[in-house]
């Protein structure tokens, strides 16, 4: 198999991957007990003319279906919604927090790949010995800490 067609068969496999993604995300979020539209209105004690314009808003008066397209349309759309704890669109604090995030990934890579090619080159060489143990103990670890 030429590296084009595996390359363009990957591909299309992520398109079901994708799909089913999503599928179990909406899901997730849509079995939850509580009504979205009446938290982000307030509680119990919020005016029903208010949830029902918040539930017009986020489509929840929509058949389950539908709302599913609307959300694969906003993600399409890098639409993410409102952050009410921020009260501004998700977008605008991805985009204040992503540098800082970014600067962190950058510099924890600097430490780690060295390390890690070191760690590898030892375990190489002295194949099952107490030191590849460790190294491999040592990645293990570091590879499951957040």
């Amino acid at each position: 198999m030429k590296t084009w067609e595996y390359i363009v068969r990957r591909l299309l496999l992520l398109i079901p991957v994708l799909l089913g993604v999503t599928v179990i995300t909406f899901v997730v979020s849509h079995v939850i007990p509580a009504d979205p539209a009446m938290a982000f209105a307030g509680g119990p004690k919020a005016q029903p003319e208010t949830i029902a314009r918040i539930r017009a808003e986020l489509h929840l008066d929509k058949p389950l279906i539908i709302q599913y397209f609307y959300y694969l349309n906003d993600l399409i759309h890098f639409n993410l919604g409102k952050s009410y704890l921020e009260n501004r669109p998700v977008t605008e604090c991805i985009s204040q927090y992503f540098p800082a995030t970014f600067e962190l990934t950058i510099f924890a890579m600097l430490i780690t790949v060295p390390l890690g090619i070191v760690g590898g080159i030892i375990s190489a060489i002295k194949r099952d010995k107490p030191i590849d143990h460790v190294t491999r103990f040592i990645a293990i670890v570091g590879y499951s800490l957040p």
